[in-house]
């Protein structure tokens, strides 16, 4: 097995962000949109009140038709998007990025959390209050076990 292998495997498992992000992030629909964290374009092929270029439409639907992996159909909904960092993102996009710059984004922040315990608990033993730096002792480990998820070690 390559090193990249498994990496990929735990990608894969990322659930979809949640609709509450989506509102956050999604500020926008429209008729078609780039997802810029994979080069996939989406296209609302279902609702008929868009005020398309001559030929538009159709041209995507022939793209689509030669490169379903890139040109994707919205048949039941429309294009929901938005921007995070400077870049526009597609909400159900089948690349799944969205969802690895968020693990990213928490496991930083998971880290930092347990660095910023493991000084406070370094801390506390230095006050002589053996209860205080059990009770700071206990809640790191706490912390630590609630982040076992995020592969920082």
């Amino acid at each position: 097995m390559s090193e990249e292998e498994p990496k990929k495997k735990k990608e894969e498992k990322l659930n979809p962000p949640t609709e509450l992000f989506a509102d956050m992030v999604c500020t926008g629909g429209g008729c078609v949109a780039d997802c810029e964290l994979c080069g996939r374009v989406h296209f609302d092929d279902c609702n008929s009140g868009y005020d398309w270029e001559d030929g538009e439409l159709e041209g995507l639907r022939d793209k689509a038709e030669k490169d379903p992996a890139k040109y994707i159909r919205h048949t039941d909904t429309g294009v929901a998007s938005g921007w995070i960092g400077g870049r526009q993102v597609v909400w159900g996009c089948q690349c799944n990025k969205l969802s690895q710059l968020i693990a990213r984004d928490l496991t930083a922040l998971a880290k930092m959390k347990v660095e910023q315990a493991e000084r406070l608990v370094e801390e506390t033993r230095y006050l002589g209050d053996p209860d205080l730096a059990e009770r700071v002792k206990a809640a790191h480990d706490v912390l630590k076990r609630k982040t076992r998820i995020f592969d920082f070690e």
